[in-house]
């Protein structure tokens, strides 16, 4: 792709193509520049702007990650993406109010969206709007039963609002679906502790550490059962 680009470096396709290939789960620089020369050579590049928006949220510019997602929404109002990820960036900035009312128009937008409703319900859940998130977390679930971040979202709110019995079988099938998650298998053992099972907690909690050795809200709740254990008389021998 590298010998395409040097033949038509005013080509914006190739540039967002190049972008695209260096981009990652952690945006590179140098994929944040390949959007940039596409929007440069190609002002109304709906996707490359959108790319670029996103990318700049992961490098934690949300100022700029900002400014690109609004220009989506500008060239095409319509854009589910491009409100659902500016709602992300306003939420990380502080702007709740500004965030939800993004989610909302991304899910009025595309309400067959899993993802969107989710990102909403998160919004809600912190507006402490309880009702509001599970409502969409159930959504979710129910247009995606095979989304893990629906079922982990709706797990938690669900534990948040006491409804443990609830919350245990939601976290459970997250991690059916993607075992690999740490936070789920922290947030599972809590829910396990909650109600007595202090074995099947621990059995989470040295889970998470396995898949992230640094979590150390996961080995502070493990040293807790333990103790308790140690205090019930049955510790491991």
């Amino acid at each position: 792709m590298l010998r395409v680009l040097k033949s038509q470096p005013q080509n914006p396709v190739i540039h967002f193509a190049m972008a695209r290939a260096l981009d990652g789960e952690i945006a590179s620089d140098a994929a944040i520049g390949e959007y940039r020369e596409a929007v440069r050579l190609k002002p109304d590049f709906e996707s490359a702007h959108l790319n670029l928006g996103i990318a700049l949220g992961k490098k934690g510019d949300l100022k700029g990650a900002i400014k690109e997602l609004r220009e989506v929404i500008r060239l095409n109002p319509g854009n589910a993406l491009g409100h659902d990820n500016l709602g992300v960036a306003l939420d990380r900035k502080g702007d709740l109010d500004g965030s939800i009312a993004e989610h909302r128009e991304a899910v009025r937008l595309k309400p067959d969206s899993a993802p969107a409703r989710v990102n909403l319900g998160l919004a809600l859940e912190e507006k402490r709007d309880r009702d509001g998130a599970v409502a969409e977390f159930r959504e979710a679930v129910r247009l995606a039963p095979g989304y893990a971040p629906a079922h982990h979202a709706l797990g938690l709110a669900l534990a948040r609002k006491g409804d443990i019995a609830g919350a245990r079988p939601e976290l459970q099938e997250a991690l059916r679906l993607n075992p690999n998650n740490p936070l789920a298998h922290n947030d599972l053992g809590k829910v396990l502790q909650y109600q007595g099972d202090l074995d099947g907690a621990a059995g989470e909690y040295r889970e998470a550490l396995r898949l992230q050795p640094d979590f150390s809200e996961a080995d502070h709740n493990l040293t807790a059962v333990a103790r308790r254990k140690e205090k019930l008389g049955t510790a491991d021998k």
